[in-house]
């Protein structure tokens, strides 16, 4: 690459502020998010959406409970056993101060055991009670109901209301050793009490079970942390790997998709017509062996047709290869190009997080109606019911509270896509740098500065046009008429595919921005231009990055959280529950590993692709300029004089055509 300056001033500071319009709006826009968010702060508690709720109906942890943020189930003492003749809706624990009682059949007669849970008088307690405080034998208070209903009065008979009066008497009840759950409830140590009492109170509802699954997130963290890492180090190894052997593998997999058609095609065309397997028709039916050869026909044909292909499209094969070569050397050359993943995914990172804690404001500002369940689903009229409290809610949002989580949510959305064109914009600035310029000290720091000042682009405000409008059609697909519902799925189907034009226009759209500095329309529709005029190299290159970015994600992806898995399931400190390191749900913890690792890789292998993208519109920019100057990489630089060459006979054969054609005209006149 050489020196330009007149091209090194157009990139660096020929420019100018574009689609302020559309900086203004989203800068409003923000200006109303922050409005509602303080809103949501002032009125919204997010502990009332995981905390329990003693017996009183209480928030542990707040107001006059403040210090005690724990839910505790405590034994019911004596007093309280003594009037009722079943202890059904207890949970039976053999021994009072025992921390492993052996299984036992609930519902046994009153006598046999020493000590009951009551379910329906959950407490609020400081810290969970542990293996020590059962050996000291501390308690804790029980609050035990006394009810007094009274006469109606023998001397107004048409008076028919009834005066009940309840006195709360606490008595001292010892505790048993119990393990928290999700930091808001203490449920026993011991596995068969706690399945049981978990059934009692609702636990295992599916809500549950995902609250209780994300809590195991705060134990596995260690392996989060590691996972990322290894997934970043996984997605820098994966771009060495291709710029070693980037030509190797593309036309591996140019060879082998005409291959495994042909392969396939004839294996089904075999048998269908010559085999007539037995094993086709008791699998699919009669007309199997009919539509297999239909099937092995088309194969065959898109095989050939596939190759054909190939054979004459080496050129935008040849280009490709070199794109994707000069993209892994670029982001090696330019070590501040691999920092970009990690700052697109905190920004996008933190702007999620912006969006969830907000939502969780927004809806714990509602109207909680805390809810009651009944054990063992008696009635709440019947006898010796007892209502199951502390876990259920519902909150009730108001018209207001709604046009605020909506407001949000969209606007949370409009912000990821902002973070996300931004760092698009950042990567194609400094790639075209790279690509016709040569890196000088310093030049690189203003591929952060310069965006933000110039780069508010409107692509992130038409992505957030699409995703209302998609939003706004799936809530139209409740309805029942089958009509309807088809004519929504095929406008969502071309929602969807003119939002992925729109994202591919945009990408490349951002390219011509740096290069010209001109507004987002304007920029657009010389992007379509160019690519149009180099269809068959876009749809190759496009291609052959889609599959190494896929098998890339997926192989770091799967490989990281199979490893954490591995890790937490086989070394002891790990899988042992006497150790402090132990993680409760390792599946969890994989499954969130496997979540991180994807969304990291896929960063790296979205700057690759951005990379990549860049790389090939300036090489199509230098070729449309056809300059004296050479600036493309050397693996490009041979196919770019082909390409400039074969362009200027084009052009002296149009020229002599034209020049014969006038000579013909003069002729004949």
């Amino acid at each position: 690459m050489y020196q330009s300056v007149d091209k090194k001033q157009r990139i660096l500071y020929e420019r100018s502020c574009t689609d302020c319009f559309c900086c203004l709006l989203f800068t409003a826009f923000l200006g109303g998010m922050i409005f509602v968010g303080v809103i949501a702060l002032q009125e919204g508690n997010p502990h009332r959406l995981y905390r329990g709720y003693n017996y009183n109906g209480r928030l542990c942890g707040e107001g006059t409970l403040e210090g005690r943020p724990l839910l505790f189930w405590p034994i019911a003492p004596l007093e309280v056993l003594a009037n009722i003749t079943t202890t059904e809706k207890f949970v039976r624990l053999d021994v009072v101060n025992s921390t492993s009682p052996p299984d036992y059949t609930p519902g046994t007669v009153l006598g046999t055991y020493a000590g009951f849970i009551d379910p329906s008088t959950p407490i609020c307690v400081k810290k969970c009670p542990s293996a020590l405080n059962v050996v000291n034998n501390d308690t804790v208070r029980y609050p035990m109901r006394h009810t007094t209903t009274g006469e109606v009065a023998e001397t107004d008979p048409s008076r028919d209301t009834v005066s009940e009066t309840t006195t709360l008497t606490y008595v001292d009840t010892p505790v048993y050793a119990t393990t928290k759950l999700m930091h808001a409830y203490c449920l026993p140590t011991n596995a068969t009490v706690a399945k049981d009492l978990i059934a009692r109170i609702g636990l295992d509802s599916h809500t549950q079970q995902f609250q209780r699954a994300i809590g195991s997130l705060e134990e596995g963290w260690p392996f989060v942390l590691i996972g990322a890492v290894c997934a970043l180090l996984g997605g820098f190894l994966y771009l060495l790997l291709l710029s070693c052997c980037a030509a190797p593998m593309v036309w591996i997999a140019t060879v082998m998709i005409p291959v495994s058609m042909l392969g396939m095609g004839a294996y089904l065309t075999y048998s269908g017509f010559v085999e007539q397997s037995d094993y086709l028709v008791n699998t699919f039916g009669e007309d199997s062996s009919e539509w297999t050869k239909w099937v092995g026909v088309a194969l065959m044909v898109a095989g050939v047709l596939f190759s054909m292909l190939i054979c004459c499209a080496c050129d935008s094969i040849n280009i490709a290869i070199g794109v994707i070569e000069a993209a892994v050397e670029c982001l090696f050359d330019i070590p501040k190009m691999l920092t970009t993943p990690l700052f697109g995914f905190v920004s996008q990172g933190l702007a999620y997080l912006m969006l969830c804690v907000g939502l969780v404001y927004i809806v714990s500002s509602g109207t909680m109606e805390s809810k009651t369940i009944t054990a063992l689903g008696t009635g709440s009229n019947a006898p010796d019911a007892i209502p199951i409290q502390g876990i259920h809610r519902h909150f009730h949002l108001d018209d207001r509270l709604t046009g605020f989580a909506l407001y949000w949510f969209f606007g949370g959305l409009w912000v990821v896509e902002f973070m996300a064109a931004f760092w698009q914009f950042v990567a194609s600035y400094g790639v075209a740098l790279w690509y016709f310029t040569l890196p000088e000290p310093g030049s690189n720091d203003r591929s952060v500065s310069c965006p933000i000042y110039y780069g508010v682009k409107a692509a992130a405000f038409i992505k957030y046009l699409l995703e209302i409008v998609k939003k706004r059609i799936q809530s139209a697909t409740g309805g029942e008429n089958g009509v309807v519902s088809c004519l929504i799925r095929c406008m969502q189907g071309c929602i969807s595919c003119f939002q992925w034009c729109a994202e591919y226009v945009n990408s490349n759209a951002y390219i011509e921005c740096v290069i010209n500095s001109v507004s987002f329309c304007p920029a657009a529709a010389q992007a379509v231009a160019r690519l149009i005029k180099a269809a068959p190299a876009v749809v190759f290159l496009n291609g052959f990055s889609k599959i190494f970015s896929l098998l890339g994600v997926l192989s770091i992806g799967l490989s990281t959280s199979w490893g954490m898995y591995a890790l937490m399931t086989t070394v002891k400190p790990f899988n042992d529950p006497a150790d402090d390191w132990f993680v409760e749900s390792p599946l969890v913890v994989g499954a969130f590993v496997l979540i991180i690792a994807l969304s990291l890789s896929s960063l790296v292998m979205l700057v690759f692709d951005q990379t990549a993208d860049t790389i090939f519109y300036c090489f199509l920019v230098e070729r449309d300029e056809n300059n004296s100057e050479v600036y493309a990489p050397n693996r490009l630089r041979t196919l770019l004089a082909d390409q400039s060459g074969k362009q200027m006979q084009i052009a002296q054969e149009r020229a002599e055509n034209a020049k014969m054609r006038e000579m013909d005209r003069m002729t004949y006149i």
